[in-house]
């Protein structure tokens, strides 16, 4: 199998451009029905929100299993996902025309052996909204969604062509915003953002900062006072069901005001909930990946040789060989050996 693994440091790509709307100007008027986004399609799975709930475990419980290879869940997967890619990476090779290669005859002869085609990674950086933003430019610049993204030169469709999307830190904002927002491409992001009358109507709500809040209206119904009470409030519900809270919990909740077209940045829907969306299990989307370094409590410089932790709709675990173990995400297990619903 060859396997490209792509990274936005690599890629210089004008966001700045693009979010003031000449870009957009240049390419034609798009209505407001063009650009409405759609809700979740997948009903919300988590009724009691951010606090975790325990129950007992099933007859049949999930097991924790070695991570030296694939899950069954996502050996299947990357069947249907791999077959979904032939058609977009043809068309992009050969858009690309290089030189001495006859992509149409090299997808031909492999095209039943899927194993021997690119299996393409992309990967989109840490460091906060810097990191998101640039990697939302080439994100754009990829998807042949993005209007004349599939002009001659341009790389359009190679987002359709990857296998996988993942993201650490600020990259895992915009990976996780795309997904848990029905796989929304970037462009139609701004293309609402763009059109719409009122600022809380829009998915990316960086009109204030985030020890602001987002502006009340849309979605979002509460002033400052009450975002930071929800935010608060959220947290010492999972403290008082008996788990750990962290600086970790308020600074993920109010990222979900921002990235998140749901209410109060839709605590009430899993990660795990993506595994079951129509446009995942078709292989329209790539798999989504959020990379976490490992912290020891007090420490301030992250070491490294520090432990990486991957999260998909699947599985949260970690391939080095310190652990080398993982278990279904959507029913991680506590302390006392009951489930708990991620």
């Amino acid at each position: 199998m060859k396997s490209i693994l792509l990274t936005t440091c690599l890629v210089t790509a004008s966001f700045v451009t693009t979010i003031t709307g000449s870009v957009l100007a240049s390419q034609g008027v798009y209505t407001r029905e063009r650009a409405a986004l759609e809700r979740r399609a997948f009903a919300a799975n988590a009724p009691h929100g951010y606090t975790p709930q325990t129950d007992d475990c099933p007859s049949n419980p999930p097991t924790i299993r070695s991570a030296s290879s694939l899950s069954d869940e996502e050996t299947s997967w990357l069947d249907v996902r791999r077959k979904a890619t032939i058609a977009p990476m043809r068309d992009l090779l050969g858009r690309l025309n290089i030189a001495g290669l006859n992509t149409d005859q090299y997808i031909n002869s492999h095209r039943n052996n899927i194993s021997d085609l690119p299996n393409i990674g992309i990967a989109i950086s840490g460091g906060g909204y810097r990191a998101m933003l640039n990697g939302a430019g080439v994100i754009e610049a990829f998807d042949d969604r993005t209007p004349n993204a599939t002009s001659n030169g341009h790389l359009g469709g190679l987002l359709q062509s990857a296998t996988y999307l993942a993201g650490l830190s600020g990259g895992s904002w915009l990976v996780g915003s795309l997904y848990t927002n029905n796989y929304t491409s970037v462009h139609d992001i701004l293309t609402k953002a763009l059109d719409s009358e009122s600022p809380g109507e829009n998915i990316w709500q960086f009109e204030n900062s985030i020890f602001e809040g987002p502006d009340s209206g849309g979605i979002q119904l509460f002033d400052s006072v009450g975002y930071y009470a929800t935010i608060v409030s959220d947290a010492d519900d999972k403290g008082d069901a008996g788990f750990n809270i962290t600086i970790t919990d308020y600074w993920g909740r109010a990222l979900s005001f921002q990235m998140v077209a749901a209410k109060n940045g839709g605590p009430d829907y899993t990660f795990s909930s993506i595994a079951e969306q129509g446009w995942f299990t078709s292989g329209t989307a790539p798999m989504p990946l959020i990379v976490a370094d490992g912290r020891a409590p007090g420490e301030t410089i992250i070491p490294s040789n520090t432990t990486v932790y991957n999260f998909s709709p699947f599985e949260f675990g970690s391939p080095e060989y310190v652990y080398s173990l993982a278990r279904e995400l959507k029913a991680w297990g506590h302390a006392d050996a009951r489930s708990l619903v991620m």
